[in-house]
């Protein structure tokens, strides 16, 4: 998995964090997880994360709480959400100890997994971490056919 955010934690909500992109994203979550049963104030985990830029979005309608494999991107996330518990752990093998209501990992990032089998052992970690009835939400990463060639930051 990649793992080098070090390098970019410190520019990370500079370059992607938009309000433009994360509302609507998140306005989007929150009716597929209403509309799947995930009551209010529901426990909710965002997998990956990052510096907490969908935390805001979250915040006052579950109990939410994060995790990401980078150190440098928590440590930003803890210090902009103290109220809010961030695990460390990767989408391959993370064990938290815990259940939740609804896992969501956003932004394509499950893409980071890379291969058929840890995208196969990481859907396995996100069901074993679901209450029963739970809901795991998924934005995939674009594949070859719906790749666009594109300028896709401008920072």
């Amino acid at each position: 998995m990649y793992s080098d955010f070090k390098s970019i934690s410190a520019y990370y909500d500079a370059l992607y964090v938009n309000d433009r992109e994360y509302a609507p994203e998140a306005a989007k979550v929150k009716e597929l997880l209403t509309r799947h049963g995930t009551p209010p104030q529901a426990d909710l985990l965002v997998l990956a994360c990052g510096t907490g830029g969908h935390i805001p979005y979250f915040k006052d309608d579950y109990s939410v709480s994060g995790m990401d494999l980078s150190e440098d991107m928590l440590a930003l996330a803890r210090e902009k959400f103290p109220g809010v518990r961030f695990h460390l752990g990767n989408l391959i093998d993370f064990e938290l100890g815990s259940t939740f209501d609804a896992l969501i990992c956003l932004y394509g990032s499950i893409g980071f997994v890379r291969t058929l089998d840890n995208l196969r052992t990481s859907l396995k970690r996100i069901a074993a971490h679901l209450r029963p009835g739970g809901v795991a939400l998924i934005t995939p990463w674009s594949t070859v056919e719906a790749f666009q060639d594109m300028l896709v930051v401008d920072a």
